[in-house]
């Protein structure tokens, strides 16, 4: 079933739109009810994935190529990718874009993402410190937006911002940017960050976890981010030795009045 709009017939070239959306797109759009599910789906997947016969045959003779050769499964899928990205097709505007260094996409909002897993990545310091270091050293890896807010200032309305409030209002300084007038130093020589500037926070993503089936991860998030803390001992007690337990119960209740108050 296909619904037909209703057209003038001075309108029979116009495609259906919607004002609002045609005032902020400013570009041709067609736009249709869908009906079906499956054509929906079926109509996206044409796009993502348009058939690029020339394309195709060149991959198979590079991998027919690369078969005889003697090299390891990482270089084998190596030159497919580099074959692969020197060869595909684009169109016009992609080419100029390229070719003039234009950006292929751009915010007008920062985006920080926050880690709030126990066992997110990590980068490691340079080799040339970790050479320099003993064989029992531990602090091996470099301190991100976790660590440099849990040396945060313990005076004004840094001692009792939550993580998120940190990282969507405050941003790290690097290099000459720590000379300014506005660097405001953290403790324990974790470097410096700036307040950002009134309207211009950051928007802040973090890994999503399911409330029934990794509870321990959710509400270990739900404290990472909204509960204010200077290390992870305090998002657990000797009496609520679990996220969810502390969520729940801790401080008789206020932890989680807290939270939903940061949250919301």
């Amino acid at each position: 079933m296909v619904i037909m709009m209703k057209h003038e017939p001075k309108d029979c070239w116009v495609n259906g739109y919607n004002p609002d959306l045609l005032r902020a797109w400013n570009a041709n759009m067609d736009i249709q009810f869908i009906l079906d599910k499956f054509s929906c789906i079926m109509y996206m997947m044409s796009y993502v994935a348009k058939p690029e016969h020339e394309m195709t045959e060149f991959l198979n003779s590079v991998i027919r190529d690369v078969k005889k050769s003697n090299v390891n499964e990482r270089d084998e899928m190596k030159q497919i990718m580099q074959a692969y990205a020197k060869h595909r097709e684009v169109i016009g505007q992609e080419s100029v874009a390229r070719v003039c260094s234009l950006p292929l996409k751009k915010c007008s909002c920062t985006v920080i993402f926050i880690q709030t897993d126990e066992d997110g990545l990590k980068m490691s310091l340079p080799l040339s410190r970790l050479k320099d270091m003993g064989p029992d050293e531990e602090d091996v890896w470099m301190s991100g937006l976790p660590e440099k807010y849990k040396n945060r200032l313990a005076t004004g309305d840094f001692n009792d911002m939550c993580l998120a409030d940190f990282a969507s209002g405050c941003r790290v300084l690097y290099g000459r940017q720590t000379e300014g007038a506005n660097a405001i130093p953290l403790q324990n020589d974790k470097g410096f960050i700036q307040k950002r500037t009134k309207g211009k926070s950051a928007i802040i993503r973090f890994t999503r976890f399911s409330e029934k089936k990794l509870p321990e991860k959710f509400y270990r998030r739900l404290l990472k981010l909204y509960f204010p803390h200077r290390t992870d001992d305090e998002l657990k007690s000797e009496y609520h030795p679990t996220y969810e337990d502390f969520y729940n119960r801790g401080r008789g209740g206020s932890v989680k009045q807290y939270v939903d108050f940061n949250r919301k």
